[in-house]
């Protein structure tokens, strides 16, 4: 499009601009520059004072300043019924999405500072008013990602009232959609419980169903006494929001505003009227997500028992095989979900096969710390657990492959029941009794492991379906992970050490990693003698033997 240099409008609206100092308190003096205001009002479809104001706001755009509303009222001499009217004109203005808030007065609480949207300025620059009619969306989807937009842009301003009212100002051109309309339309509802529903909304389309309502509303208030009262009226029913269903809690048994989801009817709504946006990446809060193609395929070797099954844990957790059980249990009436407990002594394999798992059958894993979920603070362990199974089932709605979740060392929250004493035994009996309750309606692939079996409360036992006891590696083992460990030394000395010394496959690993450092350090070849292989397996074996030991482990039966 080619820029009109000799534009009528721009002409006008810089002839205006020129005479803007107290133009209507000057009228007589001033009655030549009418002619062009005139011009102005007829390409905007506005009257005078309008077009004068838009006029001087154009002007000072494109000059690279920003404009105070009231600053540029009273410098054209405008009577304060004017400010009244001229009030309402703007709400229009930003109706018509001409108008809209400025980031450069966002350090001034009560800045009114605007600019005039770029398709308006094109309008005028190219002579052209079509350009005035800015496009409206045609659906809901597009309606919602354009106010999630304006959400986006709205976060820098400083004043978060004059943010609240301009956006509701400019949604109110999307009426077309019911769903807005009706949002909009609701006296029943507050300004910002109708903002809070369409920033929730606008954000669910990209797949995003749990919002923490109190960190949204510190945001948008940014007083935080102002926030917790809201959010204790939000409770009592004093607000709409929760009370009539717009709004709920992600587990009502908890009560918890830091996990909030939009109403069945609403997001019935959306679902019918708008196509969720494709979200690739899924954000994991309290489990650590290890995707497949991070987990390091390893051979591992078991005694001929666990072989068994460790092979038919590997066929039914296939993708196939977990697919067909999971419907066979359905029809059964049974829940179709898969709940193992590997239980035996450290480093014999446990949390390396449900690695291997996931590698082999490219299934997301989901690993939770348990020392990581428990909190000081009374109550939000709890929380903390049920937001890990409410993280698990977003991670089921958006990975193809059913993902695993696994606890890992989960000694400490699958022991016995303690008699309450104190406010910690509280507490883990709690998580305890949440974790009976997920697991009996779980869904999916889980998997805990644990070095003390004898400690695990009997509750537990009928929740897992799969209970594997992990041995240490007999010698024919033993031989194997060391020749496939150790691939440089004598089959012969391999075979001594397998039949001689009880080792796990943790112990052997760390006697790679010695190999290695030991290469690194002193730059020593592969150890065909096998003193150093004698000196790492007696420091692996013997250590708790030793009383003070000193650091290094230092043996001095054994030189090189």
């Amino acid at each position: 499009m080619k820029m009109n240099n000799d534009s009528p409008i721009l002409r006008s609206i810089c002839a205006v601009n020129s005479k803007k100092d107290q133009l209507f308190k000057q009228a007589d003096r001033n009655m030549e520059v009418f002619a062009d205001l005139s011009v102005v009002s007829a390409f905007f479809n506005v009257d005078n004072k309008t077009a004068a104001l838009l006029s001087v706001v154009i002007c000072d755009q494109v000059m690279g300043e920003s404009s105070s509303i009231n600053k540029v009222m009273r410098n054209l001499g405008l009577e304060p019924i004017d400010f009244i009217q001229m009030n309402e004109t703007i709400t229009v203005l930003k109706q018509a999405g001409w108008l809209k808030t400025t980031n450069r007065g966002r350090y001034r609480a009560n800045s009114n500072e605007y600019e005039i949207v770029s398709e308006v300025v094109d309008a005028v620059i190219y002579n052209n008013p079509f350009l005035l009619i800015i496009p409206l969306p045609d659906t809901l989807t597009d309606a919602l990602l354009e106010i999630r937009r304006m959400f986006r842009e709205l976060q820098e301003v400083f004043n978060k009232k004059m943010a609240m009212d301009e956006l509701l100002s400019s949604v109110a051109r999307f009426s077309q959609f019911p769903f807005i309309e009706n949002l909009l339309s609701n006296n029943g509802l507050s300004e910002i419980e109708k903002y809070i529903l369409l920033l929730f909304a606008a954000e669910t389309l990209y797949g995003k169903e749990e919002f923490d309502l109190n960190e949204t509303l510190d945001q948008l208030l940014g007083n935080n006494s102002e926030s917790y009262y809201t959010v204790r009226r939000i409770k009592e029913g004093d607000y709409a929001l929760l009370r009539d269903g717009y709004i709920k809690f992600v587990n009502p048994d908890l009560a918890d505003f830091g996990a909030i989801s939009l109403g069945d009817d609403l997001i019935g709504q959306i679902d019918r009227e708008c196509r969720r946006v494709e979200v690739r990446n899924f954000a994991s809060r309290y489990c650590q997500l290890i995707h497949p193609v991070e987990i390091q395929e390893q051979t591992l070797f078991f005694n001929p028992t666990n072989k068994v099954a460790v092979e038919e844990i590997m066929q039914f957790t296939s993708p196939v095989n977990f697919a067909g059980i999971g419907q066979s249990l359905t029809e059964n009436g049974l829940r179709p979900g898969l709940t193992m407990l590997f239980y035996g002594a450290p480093g014999t394999g446990k949390t390396e096969l449900v690695r291997q798992i996931a590698k082999k059958h490219q299934r997301p894993l989901l690993q939770v710390e348990i020392a990581a979920v428990k909190n000081m603070w009374v109550g939000e362990s709890e929380k903390n657990l049920k937001r890990v199974f409410l993280e698990y089932k977003a991670a089921l709605k958006h990975f193809e492959n059913t993902p695993i979740l696994f606890f890992n060392e989960a000694d400490g929250i699958l022991g016995e029941r303690k008699q309450v004493n104190t406010a910690v035994d509280q507490m883990l009996n709690s998580m305890q009794n949440i974790l009976l309750q997920e697991l009996e309606d779980f869904q999916g692939i889980f998997i805990a492991t644990t070095n003390l079996l004898d400690n695990i409360d009997g509750a537990f036992d009928r929740r897992m379906l799969y209970k594997l006891n992990f041995q240490n590696p007999d010698e024919a083992a033993r031989f194997n992970i060391l020749k496939n460990e150790l691939p440089g030394l004598p089959v012969d000395l391999l075979k001594e050490i397998s039949r001689k010394y009880t080792l796990s496959g943790g112990q052997i690993q760390n006697i790679r990693k010695k190999f290695l450092v030991d290469r690194i350090l002193n730059a020593h070849p592969d150890d065909p003698s096998g003193h150093r292989l004698i000196r790492y397996v007696d420091e692996e074996t013997n250590f708790r033997r030793a009383s003070g030991c000193a650091i290094g482990f230092k043996n001095k039966a054994v030189s090189r």
